[in-house]
């Protein structure tokens, strides 16, 4: 809260302009804005389980035997979806078939499947 100017704290802008027109003013008030930390302690210990959960969640995803991998059920959407690039529901351009197949195959022979 010391490191910067909290709008919602004032009646009106115009207190704000004087605001920072004082702080602007005074080297004191602004060097001691300045090396306020960004955030407080619960913000940070937030940020670092937000992190901690992000890498968690794209090491489950890239760090997995992909044998193993759970996936989601199939369902008609996905279905139709997956049909889309397949060629069944005929909306997909016949090249975009066969660039789905190429990648198909290159990815079989990566993966040794």
């Amino acid at each position: 809260p010391k490191a910067f100017i909290n709008c919602a704290d004032y009646d009106s802008f115009d207190e704000v302009i004087e605001r920072v027109k004082e702080i602007d003013n005074d080297d004191e008030k602004w060097l001691d804005m300045v090396t306020q930390p960004w955030q407080t302690e619960e913000q940070k210990a937030k940020t670092l389980q937000i992190i901690n959960e992000y890498y968690k969640f794209m090491h489950n995803i890239f760090y997995q035997d992909i044998k193993k991998a759970h996936r989601l059920p199939e369902s008609i959407w996905g279905n139709r979806f997956k049909d889309s690039f397949t060629g069944v529901v005929g909306i997909i351009p016949p090249v975009h078939v066969r660039i789905y197949w190429k990648l198909k195959k290159l990815l079989r022979n990566f993966l040794h499947v």
